[in-house]
């Protein structure tokens, strides 16, 4: 029953505001920074691949959000294999021009697999924040790049710090 009422409450929202769902095609590059007992270790950059989609809500005349939920694979030789993610970046944007935006916001990310690591205990969530610009080519065709820094530790050890900062180029269709 509290489904049913949740997702009424949803569709509601959704067609009662004016609001404008999507879809996004990413590409991602990933640079790790490993922090252990004083030394500080940038690794290898690595890429990926993300499909999304988006939510568009108008908050005021120049203010809008934009949730979105982004599946991540990312192809890496340090993890033998891929390593796939959920994000949810939710960046507030300002309107520059009609077609110019700045953008920013938190940026949750789940880790949908482990890396295995004998030595190494990982945590399958993080925090990050959202910094980027965005523009419309069309009413319906958009780019956006962001760079999202990390906040949290992705190891669950007192000793040691992993951050992964993500430099994130979109494109994007509104429906």
């Amino acid at each position: 029953m509290k489904t049913i009422f949740f997702i009424t409450m949803f569709m509601s929202v959704s067609f009662s505001v004016n609001a404008q769902w999507g879809f996004t095609a990413n590409y991602l590059t990933a640079t790790p920074n490993l922090e252990y007992d004083g030394f500080s270790i940038d690794g290898e950059s690595y890429s990926g691949f993300g499909v999304g989609v988006t939510y568009l809500l108008d908050v005021t005349g120049e203010i809008q959000a934009r949730p979105e939920l982004i599946y991540i694979n990312y192809s890496t030789s340090e993890f033998s294999s891929s390593y796939s993610t959920l994000t949810l970046p939710l960046p507030l944007i300002y309107t520059v021009t009609d077609d110019l935006n700045i953008q920013a916001g938190p940026s949750l990310t789940y880790a949908l697999d482990e890396i295995s690591d004998n030595d190494i205990d990982n945590s399958s969530s993080s925090i990050g924040f959202v910094l980027g610009a965005g523009y419309s080519f069309s009413e319906k065709v958009y780019g956006q790049i962001r760079y999202i820094p990390q906040l949290t530790n992705s190891v669950n050890d007192p000793d040691a710090s992993l951050k992964i900062n993500n430099l994130v180029f979109t494109v994007g269709y509104n429906l």
